[in-house]
């Protein structure tokens, strides 16, 4: 399953925190419109095709508490799973690498910018001492 930017940041903030509750991502997230669709979607089983048990293919586990109160049912504690903890550290070494290889890309342009005008310079100053 390809999560989306915002399930990586769910991801790293659950991971920061521990153990946390729904209400207090959502509170986080708040300008997020589609807030309780990410943490539904990182809640349930992934496809699996290493024949795992679907509750080794979640990237958030959901700890239930005995309540009898709606609003307590509907709040749950959210903890991250190791799948959800290998996937989170994969997304932020691409992340890592991607920055790498944009500092590289510039370097790159700095260095062809830089030979360029030396050469542009040089070749100026050979036409002029030519032309004279």
């Amino acid at each position: 399953m390809q999560l989306t930017s915002l399930e990586y940041q769910i991801l790293e903030f659950v991971s920061q925190k521990g153990i946390i509750r729904k209400s207090e991502i959502i509170k986080h997230f708040e300008t997020a419109s589609d807030i309780e669709i990410c943490i539904m979607r990182l809640t349930l089983p992934a496809p699996n095709i290493y024949n795992l048990p679907p509750d080794k293919t979640r990237y958030l586990n959901v700890i239930h508490e005995n309540s009898l109160s709606n609003d307590v049912k509907n709040d749950y504690k959210l903890k991250l799973t190791s799948l959800g903890l290998l996937t989170l550290n994969d997304y932020q070494y691409n992340l890592q690498i991607s920055e790498k290889n944009k500092q590289q890309e510039y370097r790159k342009h700095i260095r062809d910018s830089f030979i360029i005008t030396v050469v542009a310079s040089v070749l100026s100053a050979v036409i002029v001492k030519f032309l004279l």
